[in-house]
């Protein structure tokens, strides 16, 4: 065996390696749009819904108006996810982008799956307290658990630690009944994404460029 043979499976792994940092990286740049959305959608939505039943002695839910804002928003933000990922791994190769075709996928479907589910156990005469728990808390815990899976694919110490902060948020405040759970979600978890947001834009500002472009350049000109 040569020694040109000899290299090619550290060639190899430095090429992976080299692919999947900057799809990493690709994400990053986005990553301050999609958190801001997520935020936003957030404080908006959640702060629709408690606004609405904020007052209700005994609780009845929410009216169709505040309902209808809330899912539009979320949706959206779960759509606008799935474009950055799709975008970030458009043109590229390899494991790591289809891990991040296959979350943008689980995004949406996610979502739509929660909604009909949650939209047909609501159908059938659930409490109205017990129906708002559900949907406030099942959007959270999903959100969070989509966080940690791009934390577990693409190492983000930012999605890692939003992920687990909106798991906890979820536990600790469905205990608290719907109207305050609504109050938790749109202050805690809404800012939560605004200052991830911040931090991942201040973050992205001082990163340097791409050190793997000229080594994959390199290693396609040999």
């Amino acid at each position: 065996m040569s020694d040109h043979e000899e290299l090619d499976p550290a060639i190899a792994l430095a090429l992976i390696d080299a692919e999947s940092d900057r799809v990493r990286r690709a994400l990053d740049v986005r990553l301050p749009v999609q958190l801001l959305v997520w935020g936003v959608a957030w404080c908006i939505g959640f702060g629709t819904l408690w606004w609405d039943v904020r007052r209700q002695q005994p609780f009845t839910g929410p009216g169709v108006f505040s309902a209808v804002v809330f899912s539009v928003l979320l949706i959206a933000a779960a759509v606008v996810t799935g474009v950055v990922i799709q975008a970030a791994t458009r043109g590229r190769g390899g494991r790591s982008v289809r891990q991040g075709r296959d979350l943008g996928i689980f995004w949406g479907a996610g979502f739509t799956a929660f909604f009909v589910f949650a939209g047909g156990i609501s159908s059938v005469g659930l409490d109205p307290a017990a129906a708002g728990l559900l949907f406030a808390g099942g959007s959270v815990i999903l959100t969070g658990l989509a966080y940690l899976a791009m934390a577990a694919v693409f190492g983000g110490a930012v999605e890692r630690a939003l992920g687990s902060w909106l798991l906890l948020l979820v536990a600790a405040g469905v205990w608290a009944g719907p109207v305050t759970l609504n109050l938790l979600i749109a202050v805690l978890g809404g800012g939560a994404f605004l200052v991830a947001a911040v931090v991942t834009w201040r973050s992205g500002l001082r990163r340097p460029a791409d050190p793997g472009s000229d080594f994959t350049s390199g290693a396609g000109r040999g």
